[in-house]
């Protein structure tokens, strides 16, 4: 929230103040947020990994400091314990991944002992420890991973023994867990869901996956064994098209491949044949890439990196149309070799797209309202900022300032309101090394990864204690039915819905609609979202709402 909106909101609160005196009152509100320092959670668990909000408690892996074993824990901010440590023997529950929330359950890939050989299955939590949901392949190793919830199930790929590596999908009980498809006939498998390789959009999950005759390519999946198929083959014959960095926007999904012609170029599907093509060559010379990535929706469009051959790889938007895919800004005017921008880490906020670049002589924070001309550096960082998300009105992200190696960074959009958020403690030489970083939002607070006293990356909270007021016309954002089970209806009085995105718990982007005041959410499984709208004078607004 910019602090424009902080002086209108206490104005409306504290009438009788003049405007200088409602300005210096949210200019010290807003630097007292500024200021909280990072508090550490718990000394003892090192390295935590997969932070994950279940049942209003953070939930994560983290090796124990005392027995340098990697367990699953828990934290309601105050206390912090071990919750897998007194497994059995048998199912020792160690090492735990891909902690995902699905039907009120916490479900996981952790370690099985057979005969004292380790190997990943499916596990969840019962309340106390991790239980076995399934051992889907006996006396080997299925290692089940990326999972995602569509229409009520969970899907997944595993390793079921014989066929190899193939979607998966689950109730949530173990006789409700079966292979949905066998996709490549062969012990080879079809190993789906590979580099960002899958999405839900238009009543399918989009995929990828190899057979045989075809290689790696675009599939879909409708929640049936029958309908399971081949949507195109984009690269004809037995070689490759390896869809990848998919981004669902809408009724569509953007993703990059490369076909019989054309090198690694943008492409767009509505999970049919006849609604899957190349959006455009961008990088016209003869099999070469653009290698687009980073795919983002903004202002009725979506943004993204790409490399056309003269100007680096510079940021790029599309409208779904060949004509309407155009270089939208070139950040670092220059040749190949050294004229790339490389824009990433793209995220909406206050109705504007912030993402991090390099324009030649620096690294920095950009932001862009969608004219060209308005698309400019906010600050100035040693390297290329990454991790951004928001929590409580604010924009974060982590990068490196120049003196104290990569720290997290909090603004309200402005460069005068932009700053490190320092540690009580004498900061490590690289407090967050970027590989590493993880961060939650749980019951109002923030929890992150850092190693602040070079002993290790421990876990670190901070809770702004915002007073909440509302921004102007936040008051006529409604939401209902709250708690919802399938369809959900937005209303606002003062300006028109222009986008509305549905978030995860901890900030993820699940899908976007375009323009529409009914969502259907039946596909997403029980649990806590949020919902932001953008409206048409780019005001963006966020409600949690309760899926049943």
């Amino acid at each position: 929230m910019k602090l424009k909106n902080y002086f209108t909101s206490e104005k409306q609160i504290l009438n009788g103040f003049s405007k200088t005196g409602s300005f210096l009152i949210a200019l010290l509100f807003a630097n007292c947020l500024m200021a909280q320092t990072p508090e550490l959670v718990s000394p003892d668990a090192i390295t935590p990994t997969y932070l994950t909000e279940y049942n209003g408690e953070l939930f994560f892996a983290a090796d124990f400091q005392q027995t340098g074993k990697n367990w699953l824990w828990s934290s309601d901010g105050t206390t912090t314990s071990v919750r897998s440590y007194q497994s059995t023997p048998s199912f020792p529950g160690t090492q735990p991944k891909y902690l995902t929330v699905f039907n009120n359950q916490l479900i996981m890939n952790s370690v099985l002992n057979e005969s004292n050989t380790y190997n990943r299955e499916l596990f969840e939590f019962d309340g106390t420890g991790l239980v076995l949901l399934k051992n889907i392949q006996n006396g080997g190793e299925s290692n089940p991973y990326s999972f995602i919830e569509f229409n009520g199930s969970l899907y997944f790929a595993a390793d079921g023994g014989s066929d190899g590596i193939e979607p998966w999908v689950t109730d949530g009980t173990e006789s409700g867990t079966t292979q949905i498809a066998d996709i490549n006939f062969s012990s080879d498998g079809s190993n789906p869901f590979t580099n960002g390789g899958i999405a839900v959009s238009n009543g399918k999950i989009i995929l990828n996956a190899k057979d045989n005759p075809h290689g790696t390519e675009l599939w879909g999946i409708d929640g049936t064994t029958n309908g399971t198929n081949l949507i195109k083959d984009i690269k004809t014959g037995s070689s490759s098209s390896y869809p990848t960095s998919f981004y669902a926007a809408g009724n569509k999904v953007y993703f990059s491949a490369k076909d019989n012609s054309h090198g690694n170029e943008p492409w767009i599907t509505d999970g049919t044949n006849a609604g899957t093509y190349m959006l455009k060559d961008i990088n016209t010379s003869s099999f070469s890439n653009s290698f687009p990535g980073d795919f983002t929706a903004y202002n009725n469009k979506v943004y993204f990196k790409a490399g056309d051959g003269n100007n680096g790889t510079e940021l790029w938007v599309t409208d779904g149309t060949e004509t309407g895919t155009v270089l939208f800004k070139d950040i670092n005017p220059g040749s190949t070799n050294s004229g790339h921008s490389n824009p990433k880490n793209f995220i909406e906020y206050n109705g504007q797209l912030y993402f991090g670049a390099y324009d030649g002589n620096s690294y920095g924070l950009w932001v862009t309202d969608g004219t060209a001309t308005n698309t400019i550096k906010i600050i100035t960082t040693s390297d290329q900022l990454s991790n951004t998300f928001t929590y409580d009105d604010r924009l974060y992200f982590t990068a490196d300032d120049g003196s104290n190696g990569r720290q997290l960074w909090v603004s309200d959009g402005t460069t005068s309101g932009t700053q490190v958020i320092a540690p009580t403690i004498a900061p490590n030489s690289d407090p967050i090394p970027n590989a590493t970083f993880e961060h939650a939002v749980v019951a109002g607070t923030l929890y992150y990864t850092a190693d602040y006293d070079g002993n290790g990356i421990k876990l670190y909270k901070r809770t702004t204690n915002n007073l909440n007021v509302n921004t102007p016309g936040e008051s006529d954002f409604v939401v209902y039915p709250n708690p919802v089970q399938d369809v959900l209806h937005l209303e606002t009085t003062a300006h028109n819905i222009q986008k509305v995105e549905l978030l995860s718990i901890t900030g993820q982007h699940l899908q976007t609609w375009e323009g529409e005041s009914e969502i259907n959410i039946s596909q997403f499984t029980a649990g806590s979202y949020f919902v932001k709208i953008t409206t048409d004078n780019h005001q963006s607004l966020t409600k949690q709402i309760l899926k049943n």
